[in-house]
């Protein structure tokens, strides 16, 4: 690995420059990046501490200010920053001199629109204003960037990342493997802390301002996650240049490494989302033809599964640029991180799975997904209905031990097979597993071998009779529902007629892949929308009790693609960072109606909660900002 390129951004939110030699120093980054910050006007800021991203002017929600010019003085330490606008107006800073940091904030307000009444004045922080806390380096291998413009089908330059260090040598995504290392770059010594979420700054191109690519909407559905590039915490200050070798000094596998004494203490590397490598330790396939099932067992590099997992939740398995599947996690070994997946081996990913040995290093992201063991807690009746390899979803579920509210289970599982298939083996030595510890359990097999099988009513009633005399209120039953997506929706509008309490209705859907927002909901009806409470627009900040404006009342249609892109074309922001779903910024309040998702989202939510990056409307809302 060595430096391609060095990257500087003085102001945050502008353009970078460019250096051929750059300082760093323990705790923050480049000497003079992310220098000063203008506020947004959103939020009180505070001037000598960091604050965060949201309160100052920005490229995600300005991007004029990619069509600005910036330049220094060239010293490592920039005693001099001049901002040009598109109109040609010059803004000169000097730094260290309060009257010139009023004088261009005065100019600063005149040229950039305020989000909100609050005072604007240029603003630092002595680590830099880095949009987290713990501020340092972040590099961009563009031989990733190369493979999502394949997968785009067009050229994306590596400086939309905003990265400070552009870096060779890497293959594609080898980068994800660095996550919890230690490095020599130049004289200075980083520790990688994790991948870097992309927001809509990376929409913007470089060299002609244009906004011309949604980056991680491609992203999200081309690699399945939302990240590009590492960034690293500085451990010892140094120097560096462009050319310099950049040595791996301990791999993220020697975690028995404690940096002390000139190296300053550990640095925490757990971020559940993050893109990292795990390796395939067994692969065992069972079964034939359709119902062709293989077992992986996949170790962790990082061990985080172990440590983050909740029965239920799944994993996703990046097997090439553009194909990534979401599955259950069958079980964990906690100490190791070691954890199992079934695959269907039907379908693109077939032939991945095939070619998977063990020994083979393969990305992986999560532990994801809300449905989960947890969500069954006071519940005293639980019924699950699964068919084929939905079958996971409860094998994840059982995989420990239940909630002690719940006394009854009945699993109903669909296959086609006439005789049982491993999968149905394995779901039933777990509920037995189960009833080991007191639960009443009750297994029902239904194969459609014969060319058909119950309707969703009765499958239902099936899985909810469970008791010696049925008599559970509907308020203690919870249901949780696998398989293809008609059956699962059919089985929904079931649990609801049944009375089954909407918090209780549990049903995992998995989304891979499958075009952009717009094609996925084209069928969709229009909607109703109403947004309730304080609803900021780009001209003012309007409340529940202000006669000015209580609400954002539109009708939705499916090419406006998702909620977040529907209230921001007609002028209402909110806050959302990643826009694919894996930040959770965008969490608000759903009153009523119902939503779905396309492509599911991997950050979690509440039950009455919704995530507007990823949702679109399946009914009339009403949502609660």
């Amino acid at each position: 690995m060595r430096i391609q390129t060095i990257h500087r951004f003085p102001v945050k939110g502008f353009p970078t420059e460019s250096l051929t030699r750059a300082r760093v120093r323990a705790g923050s980054g480049i000497h003079g990046d992310r220098l000063l910050a203008f506020p947004n006007g959103s939020t009180p800021v505070s001037d000598g501490e960091w604050n965060h991203c949201l309160s100052f002017t920005a490229l995600k929600t300005d991007t004029s200010l990619q069509q600005w010019s910036v330049a220094t003085d060239g010293a490592e330490d920039p005693a001099h920053i001049t901002l040009t606008a598109p109109s040609g107006a010059r803004v000169d800073i000097d730094p260290d001199d309060p009257a010139s940091l009023e004088g261009a904030s005065a100019v600063l307000r005149g040229l950039l629109a305020a989000r909100g009444g609050e005072p604007r004045h240029l603003v630092r922080a002595g680590q830099g204003m880095f949009d987290g806390r713990l501020s340092g380096l972040s590099l961009i291998n563009p031989a990733t960037v190369a493979a999502l413009a394949e997968y785009a089908g067009r050229d994306l330059d590596p400086l939309r990342f905003r990265g400070n260090l552009l870096v060779e040598g890497l293959p594609a995504f080898a980068e994800y493997g660095l996550i919890g290392a230690v490095l020599r770059i130049g004289t200075a010594v980083v520790g990688v802390r994790k991948s870097s979420e992309r927001c809509p700054a990376t929409k913007v191109d470089p060299t002609t301002a244009a906004v011309d690519a949604n980056v991680p909407r491609l992203l999200a559905t081309g690699f399945g996650h939302v990240h590009m590039g590492i960034d690293a915490f500085v451990i010892e200050s140094g120097t560096f240049s462009v050319g310099d070798p950049i040595e791996v000094l301990h791999t993220p596998e020697e975690r028995a490494w404690e940096p002390s004494g000139a190296r300053g203490g550990t640095f925490d590397v757990q971020h559940r989302s993050s893109p990292r490598f795990a390796v395939v330790e067994t692969v065992q396939v069972s079964g034939s033809g359709a119902e062709a099932v293989a077992e992986l067992r996949l170790r962790d590099s990082l061990g985080w599964i172990g440590t983050l997992w909740e029965p239920g939740q799944h994993a996703r398995l990046h097997l090439a640029p553009g194909l990534w599947r979401a599955f259950t996690i069958t079980g964990v070994d906690r100490a190791t991180g070691t954890f199992t997946v079934l695959v269907r081996l039907q379908g693109p990913g077939s032939e991945a799975v095939h070619a998977l040995v063990p020994g083979t290093r393969l990305l992986v992201s999560g532990p994801f997904g809300a449905v989960t063991a947890t969500g069954l807690d006071g519940a005293a009746l639980l019924g699950l209905v699964t068919a084929g390899i939905g079958a996971t979803a409860a094998l994840g579920v059982l995989a420990e031990g239940l909630p002690d509210s719940v006394r009854t289970v009945t699993l109903v599982h669909v296959e086609r097979a006439q005789d049982p298939s491993s999968v149905a083996v394995r779901l039933q030595e777990r509920l037995t597993g189960q009833s080991e510890t007191g639960v009443r359990t009750r297994f029902v097999r239904v194969s459609t071998a014969a060319g058909s099988r119950p309707g969703p009513e009765a499958l239902l009633t099936e899985a909810l009779d469970g008791t010696p005399d049925g008599a559970v209120a509907p308020e203690d039953t919870a249901v949780l529902l696998c398989g293809p997506v008609p059956l699962t929706e059919a089985l929904v509008r079931s649990a609801r007629t049944a009375g089954v309490h909407e918090d209780r209705i549990l049903r995992e859907v998995f989304s891979s892949p499958g075009g952009d927002t717009e094609s996925l909901v084209a069928e969709l009806p229009p909607a109703r929308v109403t947004v309730r409470g304080a609803v900021t627009r780009k001209d003012r900040v309007t409340r529940q009790d202000d006669p000015a404006g209580a609400s954002a009342d539109f009708t939705w249609t499916p090419e406006e693609g998702t909620l977040l892109e529907a209230l921001e074309d007609r002028g209402v922001d909110v806050p959302n960072s990643c826009r694919a779903g894996s930040c959770g910024k965008c969490a608000v309040r759903l009153a009523a109606g119902r939503v779905l998702y396309p492509l599911e989202p991997i950050a979690a939510r509440g039950p009455d909660e919704v995530l507007l990056c990823s949702a679109v409307p399946e009914t009339d809302l009403a949502l609660e900002v």
